[in-house]
């Protein structure tokens, strides 16, 4: 396959066959095709949680998680989950510790238009402080509603925190202290962005009804 080295078959068992590839940009690749059904998944996780802030700027990768549905140069705020739905698709994001991940499941046939919005959306996002404050709103009101007005949700930052310390990585909230969040700027989303956002800290997963070759 031109620009592209020969896969390295990671996992085989029966009709299940998973290849591994690596594109010149250090970009991961695992494709699984499976034409049982005419749907296919689509997961982009970075190798950026929590524990890759820094002290007084906790919160940082769970704002990413947001961020990533906002505006790009080439669509406006609204446009990726619009033309998502137009298209039959179930979207999602999550972030923890170690990682945080974007996932879409569509019909078959869409592969196209994705990887086009995930591409666009990893190297061409609108950082302004419009956006930023817009979305540190939402995670205030997101920490308000399941940590400091939450039992459970307050009980497991304590514990935590309690565990590990509060100056560990492990020992602060994924979603930040509140402080923390509050004072996030906007240099520190460039910056953040600019350093994890990138192929090389990247793997695509790519599970059902796709041509592996086509797909590449």
């Amino acid at each position: 396959m031109p620009g592209f080295e020969a896969p390295d078959v990671c996992y085989e068992r029966g009709e299940i066959r998973v290849d591994k590839y690596v594109l010149p940009n250090g970009l991961r690749v695992l494709i699984w095709e499976d034409h049982r059904v005419p749907l296919f998944a689509y997961q982009t996780w970075f190798r950026v949680g929590s524990r890759h802030e820094q002290g007084g700027r906790t919160g940082m990768a769970h704002l990413f998680e947001h961020m990533m549905f906002k505006a790009t140069s080439n669509h406006k705020e609204g446009e990726f989950d619009r033309i998502m739905e137009q298209h039959g698709a179930q979207t999602n994001a999550a972030t923890w510790v170690d990682w945080t991940y974007y996932r879409e499941k569509l019909p078959a046939g869409n592969l196209d238009l994705l990887c086009g919005l995930e591409s666009d959306r990893m190297e061409n996002l609108v950082l302004d402080e419009g956006q930023l404050e817009s979305e540190r709103e939402v995670v205030i009101n997101e920490r308000l509603l399941r940590v400091d007005n939450d039992p459970e949700g307050l009980l497991y930052e304590k514990l935590y925190a309690l565990a590990f310390g509060r100056s560990h990585p492990y020992g602060w909230p994924t979603i930040g202290w509140m402080d923390d969040i509050r004072a996030i700027s906007l240099e520190d989303c460039r910056d953040f962005y600019g350093r994890y956002y990138a192929p090389n800290n990247a793997t695509i997963t790519l599970v059902g009804d796709v041509d592996r070759d086509e797909a590449m």
